[in-house]
């Protein structure tokens, strides 16, 4: 009895609230482009065989026309200001007539009449539909002809009109799954490439969101969030050291588009949009895209700077105050200085501005001092200045340790157990994670910091691999392994680093001395490959083969754990011989 009165009392208590709580504005949600707007009333209706969309979303996306009448290729990119982009002269990319959409064609006359009193004049792909100001009649004109009345709707106070008939004017309705909203994607009616300017810049009904990858030296793929092309050929750029040529694909019921850049050779570039209005501009030229830092296993930070392209750099560690300056010649900042504030480590704030022209400074003001060192790839387009703890406040060999983690990477493992021994029972897996079980032994007792890929018999992805290491930044990644030919009386101990690195060739060389000094195994070598590991690690890196499981011999001494303990202590002479030369 007492739950039932409880009950009772909150269900009386509930419509109470509700019949007090004042009404709620903007409960229904759609996605304008790449932006999530809130409404009034429901973005879309159906009745019937129909389906309307709310015109308040004209209103959001301030698609109004600037004046009374106009001529139409004034509303072609009305509500942007392209003069940037049409500097010094430039060209509209003709999209060729390779139709996906179906749009109404704009009127042909030079000027449409004007609105009538009390309707206001929205520009929608060259074309003009006047609806009342207030959306609360049920009557509007497109190109000063009357709508029929089956293509618009009252609801709620609201003006409907057919999603079919804003399909033709360039806004198609679509649904985002991942948001779980209807999204309206617009029309990206006006593309232009300016030479003297270098960029190329987009003009679109609704508001964008671009992103864009450099695929390799000559190509550029641009995902355009929000908006769609109507026309899709190619079109071919002639005289320009910037393009070649611009191809287009388009997904309006996905909501996404692409664009590709095909380019006569890298040049860099960077990705401007209005997240208001449907504008975006592509700005060629070695321009700084990211600086962001993380902190890594040494407790100091790496500063992760993206260019456009490969660029000459230039590291100075100043004291009074201490900071640390690095310049990278060659490339472009537009921004305002940048302060960002970090507190981790010895590290208190960042800059980032131009000291000059073509010259982008990155300064890291630090409350004590540091060592530090800077690592590239991708050419030198990305940079990772990495910071560690100051040795010389502590001095020795022990100094030069400290800070210095290395990751350890037992090959294989779980579901992958890697090649199988000439003698039953013996894989590749195991083995690797048992004299890489006494290689963190040893470097442990040396001083140093040590991280595991795995700890167990556990499938490791590649790729999680270099992510776990690339997020961490350790000071070296070494990967231990056991070989294996067909041949079964090739023996001997082989260590390999990238072809593009330049100090994997000396930390191999280092760990193969040592190894095969501590085993006296046969010394087959350093060699350069192509592995995945040691093409995407940031860091210096090298993969140790520890003998052939091909050959009976050497299968049976990389089981016993006796010969196990004299590869660890090879393999880590060689690590710290590395360091210790000042590497």
């Amino acid at each position: 009895m007492a739950v039932r009165r409880l009950a009772t009392g909150l269900l009386v208590l509930c419509a109470w609230l509700l019949a007090t709580a004042p009404a709620l504005s903007g409960n229904w949600y759609v996605m304008l482009g790449a932006r999530i707007q809130s409404l009034d009333s429901p973005p879309v209706i159906h009745a019937g065989q129909r389906s309307y969309l709310n015109l308040q979303v004209l209103r959001e996306l301030e698609l109004e026309a600037p004046g009374a009448s106009a001529a139409q290729d004034e509303f072609l990119d009305m509500h942007h200001d392209l003069d940037e982009g049409r500097r010094g002269g430039s060209v509209a990319v003709d999209m060729g007539t390779t139709r996906s959409i179906s749009l109404l064609s704009p009127p042909t006359q030079a000027a449409i009449p004007a609105a009538q009193p009390g309707r206001v004049r929205y520009g929608l792909a060259g074309n003009m539909l006047d609806l009342p100001a207030d959306h609360a009649q049920r009557v509007g004109e497109l190109n000063g002809s009357a709508l029929p009345a089956e293509q618009l709707l009252l609801y709620a106070g609201e003006l409907y009109a057919d999603v079919e008939l804003m399909r033709s004017l360039g806004l198609y309705l679509s649904f985002n799954t991942v948001e779980d909203l209807y999204q309206l994607v617009g029309l990206i009616g006006d593309v232009n490439y300016s030479p003297d300017s270098r960029l190329v810049t987009f003009s679109c009904l609704t508001p964008l969101s671009v992103s864009g990858r450099q695929i390799d030296d000559e190509r550029v793929e641009l995902s355009v969030e929000g908006g769609f092309f109507s026309e899709l050929a190619n079109r071919e750029i002639a005289d320009s050291s910037d393009l070649t040529r611009i191809g287009f694909k388009t997904q309006p019921e996905l909501g996404r588009s692409y664009v590709f850049l095909r380019q006569p050779a890298r040049t860099g570039f960077k990705v401007d949009t209005d997240e208001r209005r449907g504008f975006a501009a592509v700005r060629f030229g070695n321009y700084l895209q990211v600086a962001s830092y993380s902190q890594t296993s040494s407790g100091e930070i790496s500063l992760n700077v993206q260019l456009g392209r490969g660029t000459v750099t230039h590291t100075e560690l100043l004291s009074g105050p201490d900071r640390l300056v690095v310049d990278f010649v060659g490339a472009q900042y537009r921004e305002a200085t940048q302060y960002i504030p970090v507190n981790v480590g010895s590290v208190e704030q960042i800059r980032i501005g131009t000291p000059e022209e073509n010259t982008v400074r990155v300064v890291l003001d630090l409350a004590n001092p540091v060592d530090y060192r800077l690592l590239s790839k991708d050419g030198g387009a990305r940079h990772y200045l990495q910071l560690l703890p100051h040795s010389r406040s502590i001095g020795g060999s022990t100094g030069v340790r400290r800070g210095r983690t290395i990751m350890l990477d037992a090959g294989h493992g779980g579901s992958d157990p890697g090649a199988e021994g000439v003698l039953d029972g013996y894989w590749e897996s195991p083995l690797a994670l048992q004299i890489t079980g006494y290689l963190r032994e040893q470097l442990e007792a040396m001083g140093y910091s040590v991280i595991m890929t795995r700890k167990d018999d556990r499938f490791v992805s590649l790729g999680t691999r270099s992510d776990y290491a690339n997020t961490l930044l350790p000071y070296l990644f070494v990967s231990v392994h056991c070989n294996w030919i067909g041949n079964p009386e090739m023996q001997g101990l082989m260590t390999f680093h990238h072809p593009a690195s330049q100090a994997g060739p000396v930390l191999a060389e280092h760990i193969q001395r040592a190894t095969v000094q501590s085993t006296g195994g046969v010394d087959k070598g350093v060699r350069q490959a192509n592995f995945f590991v040691l093409r995407e690690s940031v860091m210096p890196s090298a993969l140790v083969e520890c003998g052939f499981m091909s050959n009976r011999e050497e299968c049976r001494r990389l089981a016993d754990p006796q010969y196990q303990l004299q590869l660890a202590r090879g393999i880590a002479a060689g690590i710290d011989s590395y360091i210790q030369s000042g590497n």
